[in-house]
Order: C-alpha cells, then structure tokens, then sequence
C-alpha cells in the first residue's frame, strides 16, 4: 500500500519527486483515521473534564490535534526527507487569481446555504443535536464572538486543507491525472463530515477546492477561499444579529457568479509560472 518511487529521483520534467504516492485505499485509511482520532480525543478530554465535548476551544483544540498527527505520520510514511512545506503544497501563488478564488468561495455561500437548509428539513435533527449545537456555538459576548469566527472561519477550515488539499491530494496527484486526484480528494473530504444533510454541499465545496489546490499548484488558494467560504455566515454572529438568509435568487446568482470567478482564477493560474511549476511538484 504504501510502495512508490523514492522521492529523490527526478520524474519526465526534470524536478525532484519530493513524496511517494498514496493509493486511493490508503487514503481511505488516513481518512477513516483521522475521524477515529478525533474521537479518541474529544472522549478522552470528556472523561477528564465532563462537558469537554460541548466546549468549542476543546473541540478545535481536538480537531487540530488529530489532522496534526495525521499529516505527521503522513509526512514520515511517505515524505520522511523532503520539505513540509513541499509535501503540503505551500507554495507562493498569484494573489490576483488568490484574490478572485477567495470571492469565488463567498459567492458559492448563498447556493450551498439554500442547499443545506433544504436538507436540514428533508432530514431534520433531533432535539439532542440542535441542545448540541446551540450550546457549542452559544455567543453573547466579544471574546465569544471572536473565538467562534476563529474556530469555524479560519483554524478548522485550514487544517481541513492542510489534510485533504495538501497532504492527502499531493500524495493522489502524484503519478496520476489530476482530475482523478480533485475526485478522490473531494470525496474523502465530504464523506469524512459522515452527515447525510451536508453531504451534498460538502462534496460541492471539496470539488471546488480541489480543483483550485489543482490548478494553482499549492494550498494556499483553496485554503483562503474556504476560509472566505467559511466566515460569510459568522459575520452577522460576529455585528449580533440574525442569520443570513437566502433566496433561490441570490443562491443562483451566486453559483452564477462563484463559477465565473473561479473560472477567472483558473485562467490566471495557466499562464502563471509559479502555478505551472507547482502542479509540475504535484505530478
């Protein structure tokens, strides 16, 4: 499972291997871990501390903490010599495309709330899920406020991308055609979140990162335009008010516009040698 080329030999364009390939069952394996991990450690910090669980600094500090181990042990299995930052995928990229791929993830918000609000009545949750909810994201106060948006806006989100745009797609790109690792690594990433309901816009949101991590040859776009994606619906949290709520209008319009920009981006990313070279690492 875990055989490949060393990753010091040179491939057909003349730049180092910098990792083995990963086999679609063994990230299947990484995957299935890291949510194992994750439930090992929020148990664990529940039996020392009862109502961890329900705590949002320990469930963040958790989250971090298994994609951390993972991509670590990642990094040992497949990329023991090379550079981390390499193996990720942080790489310098245009800030222009950046830019209009992190528009492209606030224009995708409206579509995928109405998305998820249709499959949250399709499949509602039950009383113990939303207690659950209201009593992890409850915020009435500034410092509250700030380290919900630091949570669900920037921390997880970004270690979500370092796992499943920077480890786990390096390891699918290399040796195969990109688009097969954008399907694989969008797939792991929606099934990881095991919630019927957020399915849909998961795999959407996994796809439309993937194909931004793909093209620009590093994590930093999509890692920025999830964090864009992410911090939309905590803006009215953060100024106290209500949620957001769209209309089919505004959510086809800003599929409209979403798939425009990330077009945009795109063709700023092919004629960008920075972007070039990065998907040359990638392959």
């Amino acid at each position: 499972m875990f055989e490949g080329p060393d990753h010091d030999k040179d491939d057909e364009s003349g730049l180092p291997q910098i990792a083995r390939p990963i086999s679609f069952i063994a990230a299947a394996a990484w995957t299935i871990a890291v949510g194992l991990l994750l439930q090992l450690a929020i148990a664990i910090t529940d039996s020392a501390r009862p109502g961890a669980s329900l705590d949002l600094v320990n469930l963040t500090a958790c989250i971090v903490l298994a994609y951390s181990v993972l991509i670590f042990a990642m990094l040992r299995v497949y990329a023991p010599a090379a550079s981390v930052r390499e193996v990720l995928g942080v790489r310098v990229s245009s800030p222009v495309a950046t830019l209009l791929a992190m528009a492209g993830g606030v224009a995708l918000c409206p579509a995928l709330s109405v998305i998820d609000d249709y499959m949250t009545k399709r499949f509602p949750m039950t009383p113990e899920e939303l207690e659950r909810i209201e009593k992890m994201t409850h915020a009435t106060t500034i410092p509250e406020r700030v380290v919900l948006l630091v949570a669900f806006g920037i921390v997880i989100p970004v270690s979500e991308e370092l796992f499943f745009r920077g480890a786990l797609f390096g390891g699918l790109r290399r040796g195969r055609a990109e688009g097969l690792a954008v399907l694989g690594s969008a797939a792991f990433y929606a099934l990881s979140h095991l919630d019927v309901r957020s399915l849909l816009t998961t795999l959407v949101l996994g796809l439309f990162a993937a194909w931004l991590r793909g093209r620009s040859g590093s994590v930093v776009p999509s890692a920025l335009a999830i964090v864009a994606y992410s911090t939309v619906p905590l803006i009215p949290e953060m100024m106290g008010k209500e949620d957001l709520v769209f209309g089919p209008r505004v959510a086809v319009g800003g599929a409209v516009a979403a798939a425009v920009l990330t077009w945009g981006a795109g063709m700023v990313f092919a004629r960008d040698a920075r972007a070039e070279r990065g998907r040359l690492l990638d392959a």
